[in-house]
C-alpha cells in the first residue's frame, strides 16, 4: 500500500499495483483551469499515468463525457479548431483497440 495527499492535503492510502481508471472529472481538471488545485494535481496524475508511472485505463463513457464537458460546460472551452483532433485522437484509440483486440482473439484460437 502506498499512501499519498489527496488535493485536500488529506492523506489518502491507495494500492500502487492497482489499474486507475482516470475519470471524466479528472481528465477535465487538466484543461480546466477555474479550480487551480484541483488543476495541477489532476495534471500530475496524468503526467504520471502518461509516464507509465502508474497502470491506468480510460473507458469509451469517460472519454464521452470528457469531450462534452471541455467543448461546451467549461468556462474556456477547447476552440473549435482543435476539437476535430480530439475527435481523431478518439477514434484512433478506438480502432487501435480494435486491432488489438482482433489480434489476440485470433493468437488465442
Amino acid at each position: 500500500m502506498t499512501s499519498a495527499r489527496d488535493y485536500t492535503g488529506k492523506e489518502a492510502n491507495f494500492m500502487s499495483d492497482e489499474l486507475a481508471l482516470i475519470d471524466s472529472n479528472i481528465l477535465t481538471y487538466v484543461l480546466d483551469n477555474s479550480e487551480p488545485v484541483k488543476s495541477r494535481i489532476c495534471g500530475e496524475l496524468v503526467a504520471d499515468c502518461w509516464k507509465k508511472k502508474r497502470d491506468f485505463a480510460v473507458s469509451t463513457q469517460n472519454l464521452s463525457e470528457f469531450y462534452v464537458v471541455v467543448t461546451k460546460k467549461i468556462s474556456n472551452p477547447i476552440p473549435v479548431e482543435l476539437q476535430e483532433d480530439i475527435l481523431t485522437l478518439f477514434r484512433s484509440f478506438a480502432a487501435g483497440m480494435l486491432l488489438i483486440m482482433v489480434f489476440l482473439q485470433l493468437n488465442l484460437q
